[in-house]
């Protein structure tokens, strides 16, 4: 599945990352979240021709995630990295894309990070409402 081909039936965000193993270490980390079981999805690349499977690139959120878990989620994600990983949050069908870097979050302070959830919450809400 290619996200670039159009929004998924059911998707309000797309999730990607610098690499398929952050995606994921991110995909893994959000599933534990009993409120997000069973609405995230891991969306692979077409395979070349002759591989088994596609890599990793992106992380589905489906309609009905609690918007303020997914972002709490990733927000936590990336404050425990020790490495420079960036995230993007894209609504699916807007062109607003939101960049989390781990360094940046590690230098902001809680009022900070407040500000970019709230920012991050209310571009997937309106997201969840168009689509609902």
């Amino acid at each position: 599945m290619n996200d670039k081909e159009g929004p998924m039936d059911g998707t309000i965000a797309i999730l990607r990352a610098n690499t398929p193993d952050q995606l994921r270490e991110l995909y893994t980390w959000l599933s534990a979240e009993p409120e997000l079981r069973g609405l995230l999805r891991l969306a692979e690349a077409s395979p070349p021709p002759g591989a088994l499977g596609g890599a990793v690139e992106s992380v589905q959120v489906l309609l009905g995630a609690p918007v303020a878990v997914v972002v709490g989620g990733v927000v936590a994600w990336l404050r425990y990295r020790t490495s420079d990983v960036r995230i993007k949050v894209r609504a699916t069908e807007s062109a607003t894309e939101v960049e989390l870097n781990a360094h940046r979050l590690s230098s902001l302070d809680s009022a900070g990070i407040k500000a970019l959830t709230e920012q991050i919450t209310l571009t997937l809400a309106q997201e969840r409402q168009n689509r609902e």
